[in-house]
């Protein structure tokens, strides 16, 4: 169903961390595949004597530079999936929300790239900390972004935009949905409504430049942090 994430992502916890996981890992393997094959031009080149070896040092130091790529790029990968690892630490606790949101999108790229559709996230003009419940949050923004991603035909693209305080934040998804405006709130609220009720916040849908948006309020959490 166009504007709905996949059914599997919306019955737990677990397939939601899974899902994200899941992606990022598959990312990290591609990244030991082309340092396996380069790497593996490079024996073939010290193991021939008839090789045909290039002239001089640029094309080896070119094929050290693409291993160094994907080293880098590899440890991007597990930093960031490490910090989405420790969001579930604290069950509340006072959260950054640029650097989360920032760091979750980057291990969607992934799902983005599957339906050829480009994720662009606005952050807010400052640092934005909002006492919160972290996984629950990346669950409900997870789940928003993928039915933006459903929704959104090739070559589109989905905007993530932060805006508040420690007041509470809003997180506005826009995209480009399969559906009329009308039928957005019914299915927008069956998917949504377990996260946003721990997270005490609410969902609302609005008409953007011609496209349809996903509009997240989320409060500050009104238990205390220790």
């Amino acid at each position: 169903m166009p504007w709905s994430p996949d059914p599997r992502w919306r019955d737990s916890d677990l397939a939601f961390f899974g899902a994200v996981t899941a992606g990022a890992t598959h990312e990290l393997n591609n990244v030991f595949s082309i340092i396996e094959q380069t790497a593996g031009l490079l024996e073939d080149w010290c193991a021939d004597p008839e090789a045909d070896v290039p002239a001089g040092c640029d094309k080896i130091l070119n094929v050290t530079e693409r291993i160094a790529r994907q080293v880098q790029r590899g440890t991007e990968l597990v930093r960031r999936l490490n910090g989405f690892a420790h969001s579930a630490d604290e069950p509340c606790c006072n959260q950054e929300m640029n650097d989360l949101l920032e760091n979750l999108l980057a291990l969607m790229e992934r799902f983005a790239a599957q339906r050829r559709v480009r994720l662009v996230f606005e952050p807010a003009g400052a640092p934005v900390t909002l006492t919160t419940r972290p996984f629950i949050l990346e669950q409900a923004v997870f789940l928003a972004v993928s039915a933006a991603l459903a929704g959104t035909a090739a070559q589109g693209i989905v905007t993530v935009q932060l805006t508040g305080g420690g007041a509470g934040v809003e997180i506005t998804i826009t995209g480009a949905p399969a559906l009329p405006e009308a039928e957005l709130p019914a299915a927008v609220g069956a998917w949504l409504g377990p996260p946003l009720w721990n997270l005490e916040g609410r969902v609302r849908t609005a008409a953007r430049a011609g496209k349809y948006a996903i509009v997240l309020t989320i409060p500050k959490i009104s238990e205390e942090v220790p």
